[in-house]
């Protein structure tokens, strides 16, 4: 029986375990983590489904892992017995700046795409100039990652609670190490050039806000300031934010907090009676572009013998894990099975 090793457990590394299992139910699979939800970056998530902080990653890959991740959550979103538990939903996002930006690349792959006119973007705080609308999907981590597992439980797999130093120490016990440790990534493969980009955001309870909205300034984006109003299916709203670049501090920081409620508060006044209930900063795992590939690392064990680790990286995916997740995990999974069937390959060649 092939046995693989999934290393983390947000929706990176759990959605790639239970695509390898629905790929083939014999496979043995292993999550190992020293996190589960809700204790989890993506279980902080707003839940937007749209590219963001995902570097210089090819436009054609990320269509394509968009478009895969789409299609999903819109089947689940179709079952009775899942899409009303997950909360997946759709709204209409309002994304305005001071000054003609490009339109974004996956344009067509979203509903309801439009420019906004000159009329409606004179409802938006001067000096707008330029914006788009289009209906999005969201959903939340906190949510999906406890219905992951039990997915991943009902057809087989194990969870095991273990911080490891190295992927090396997987090597012999498992036929394949799948790596999708996020950030942690930048010890155990040594990534230097994977780094945080600091987010923080706030949740408040405004049930009137329906629509979402993402407003873009020069004053802010220079600053790594955002301003951001994501309406969640429980009547809570996520308030954001900041992309703060090489920034590991985890602590809730008060000036960031009074930006939030100012800059959403001038785009959408009816928030400054919102409640907050929750502040909270989590670290976007980025890279120049995502690494999703395969690698064979040779080294000497402890006592002088060669190995061979087998390692399907998948990780570095910034602010767009969940929109990327489902995308990612099918690609990963071919490189997993490219790894499983390359000894019976090798062995018909003889």
């Amino acid at each position: 029986m092939a046995s693989v090793a999934v290393v983390g457990a947000g929706i990176i590394g759990l959605s790639s375990a239970v695509c390898i299992l629905e790929r083939d139910p014999t496979v043995k699979v292993t999550v190992i983590t020293d996190k589960l939800t809700p204790n989890t970056t993506s279980d902080g998530a707003a839940g937007l489904i749209m590219p963001i902080f995902i570097g210089n990653s090819p436009n054609h890959l990320q269509r394509k892992w968009f478009k895969t991740t789409l299609d999903e959550l819109e089947r689940l979103s179709q079952r009775d017995d899942s899409g009303q538990d997950l909360a997946i939903y759709k709204t209409t996002v309002f994304y305005v700046a001071d000054e003609k930006v490009e339109e974004p690349f996956w344009r067509d792959l979203v509903d309801g795409y439009r420019l906004l006119s000159q009329k409606e973007l004179a409802h938006f705080p001067k000096p707008t100039k330029f914006g788009y609308s289009f209906t999005a999907l969201f959903f939340n981590g906190k949510y999906y990652l406890p219905w992951l597992i039990e997915r991943l439980k009902r057809l087989g797999g194990i969870i095991t609670m273990k911080t490891i130093e190295s992927l090396e120490e997987l090597a012999g016990t498992y036929d394949v190490v799948v790596n999708c440790t996020g950030m942690r990534a930048r010890e155990l493969v040594n990534d230097c050039s994977l780094y945080p980009v600091r987010g923080q955001i706030l949740r408040v309870y405004a049930p009137w806000i329906k629509h979402a909205y993402d407003r873009d300034t020069k004053e802010h984006v220079s600053c790594g300031k955002h301003c951001y109003i994501l309406p969640q299916a429980n009547g809570e709203v996520v308030l954001g934010g900041t992309a703060y670049h090489n920034n590991f501090d985890t602590r809730v920081d008060a000036d960031d907090t009074r930006h939030i409620l100012e800059a959403t508060s001038q785009l959408v006044p009816s928030l400054k009676r919102a409640k907050v209930i929750d502040a909270w900063v989590g670290l976007r795992p980025f890279r120049s572009s995502v690494r999703l590939e395969k690698e064979e690392k040779r080294f000497e064990d402890k006592i002088g013998q060669e190995r061979c680790l087998k390692i399907v990286h998948n990780y570095g995916h910034g602010g767009s894990g969940l929109t990327m997740h489902w995308g990612c995990a099918m690609d990963t999974t071919d490189l997993v099975f490219e790894f499983l069937a390359a000894p019976k390959q090798l062995h018909a060649k003889l």
